[in-house]
């Protein structure tokens, strides 16, 4: 891996770049916006890596995505300065479906796909429920339903391709498998292999299955020897029972949808962005890899 995943989707943006003053501006879907502004440009390690890359960030408030008041049009506005938004999927804090959930979902979506069909990027990082019995991939399905992606519940691993990190004095080795399962295409410029957990909060996968229908475009698959395998009501990943997709499953997938463009990502945030310059974390995580490898 030589390039980081989360700056070559931005490729995605690049027509609506054209018509907005530069840099780009990407926008990330973040709990309390407003008060975390400021520690998230000083102290996360890949706003600077925006910057050196010719990229501009800031946060954009999710609340009125999963709790408190949301009117139509609402997260629209609030996304339309950005070139491009990113939305993580979260893993906890959908109990259940109820009726106000599914309008809350429904609601959001509309301004999403708005957003996209005039132009706007939209990257989806889809990830696993974490607890027993909630409903939080449900509920991301909701949102991604037009967009004709859906999580399967089920994960996706590679017996045959693995690869572990060293232990550190804080964690103990983390399993991965490798894919270099990667198709030419403007957001995978630079990337010829990646490393993908086997779990992402344990013991729920680290990377969700995705059911995609015909306009997607998948620019990284597992190998051939990946597949999906089952996961039970416990979300516990279970690599003895395989799952619907028996070879060289889907990653990663690009589609146009209006004027604009949306990528989905299937792994769990903690490995794609969220430690990235964390000195405490084995440093698996997208970012410049060994270029001679």
């Amino acid at each position: 891996m030589r390039r980081s995943g989360i700056l070559c989707v931005l490729a995605c943006s690049a027509a609506l770049a054209q018509e907005k003053p530069n840099p780009p501006m990407v926008g990330f879907f973040h709990h309390e916006a407003a008060q975390y502004e400021a520690e998230w440009r000083l102290y996360t390690g890949y706003y600077p890596t925006l910057a050196k890359n010719g990229l501009q960030g800031a946060l954009v408030e999710v609340r009125p995505l999963y709790r408190g008041p949301i009117s139509p049009g609402q997260l629209y506005e609030a996304m339309k300065p950005f070139h491009v938004i990113v939305l993580c999927a979260r893993e906890e804090g959908v109990h259940r479906i109820t009726d106000e959930v599914r309008q809350r979902a429904l609601t959001a979506r509309a301004d999403m796909e708005r957003y996209v069909r005039e132009g706007g990027g939209l990257f989806l990082l889809l990830q696993a429920v974490r607890y027993p019995g909630d409903e939080d991939e449900k509920f991301q399905n909701l949102l991604t339903e037009n967009f004709g992606c859906r999580l399967l519940h089920e994960g996706v691993f590679d017996k045959a391709n693995t690869f572990s990190s060293p232990k550190t004095l804080v964690f103990p080795p983390m399993e991965f498998f490798v894919t270099a399962n990667v198709k030419a295409h403007a957001v995978t410029e630079g990337v010829r292999r990646l490393y993908l957990p086997r779990h992402g909060s344990a013991p729920a996968p680290g990377v969700e299955a995705l059911g995609l229908d015909q306009n997607w475009q998948v620019v990284v698959a597992g190998e051939a020897t990946a597949k999906s395998y089952f996961v039970g009501d416990d979300n516990a990943l279970n690599l003895d029972r395989e799952g619907r997709l028996k070879s060289a499953p889907p990653i990663a997938a690009v589609r146009e949808f209006g004027k604009g463009r949306v990528f989905v990502y299937t792994a769990h945030s903690k490995h794609v962005f969220l430690n990235y310059g964390n000195r405490m974390w084995p440093q698996i995580t997208e970012s410049d890899g060994d270029k001679e490898a």
